[in-house]
């Protein structure tokens, strides 16, 4: 917005955008150098914990790990590089929190390491700071099939009788993999 100029003085309001940057504001006159200004626009106030995993599926075998990113962000999405703020972690179902930099919030971001449980279900990763919450999910899957179990109905049968054999895959830690592959089965 331009004001004209009142006793050798002249005003303009600039609006910033809705994210991080710079605003050049310039003032020309006839017969005079241009002035020149940078205005720099910042995030605003803490408003989100955007939590951002690796993968959203971790193979549950006790060993695999899935790093999560928090981004601390403004209410425009912008991240908040001089949070203070801590951050604490809490993890429920299967899975641990391997390392993380709790506490340690650097140019509006800081990351947990999660580690699998040997089982297949879902990990919950919460996050707070302030009064900032979020949670995000993570499915421990199984892994690849490593192993064949034959588990018949009935180990003895009379002559012309049947009994039924159930095929069950497993992965290396025990968890059942779902039949993706065509079985063949025989009986002699």
């Amino acid at each position: 917005e331009y004001k004209d100029s009142v006793n050798g003085l002249s005003q303009v309001v600039v609006r910033s955008s809705a994210k991080v940057g710079t605003i050049t504001i310039t003032a020309t006159a006839a017969g005079l150098e241009p002035g020149e200004l940078t205005v720099n626009t910042v995030s605003g106030i803490p408003d989100q914990l955007v939590l951002v995993p690796a993968q959203t599926e971790v193979v549950g075998d006790g060993i695999s790990t899935v790093t999560v990113k928090i981004f601390i962000r403004d209410g425009n999405d912008n991240q908040v590089m001089n949070y203070a703020g801590l951050v604490r972690y809490d993890i429920t179902g299967l899975g641990s929190i391997e390392t993380s930099t709790v506490g340690m919030v650097s140019n509006g971001e800081t990351s947990v390491l999660l580690r699998a449980k040997s089982d297949v279900g879902t990990i919950k990763l919460t996050v707070t700071s302030d009064k900032l919450k979020n949670s995000v999910n993570i499915q421990s899957v199984p892994g690849l099939p490593e192993r064949i179990f034959l588990l018949p109905a009935k180990t003895e049968v009379y002559c012309n009788e049947n009994t039924t054999v159930t095929v069950k895959m497993t992965d290396s830690v025990g968890n059942i993999v779902k039949l993706t592959n065509e079985i063949m089965l025989s009986a002699t």
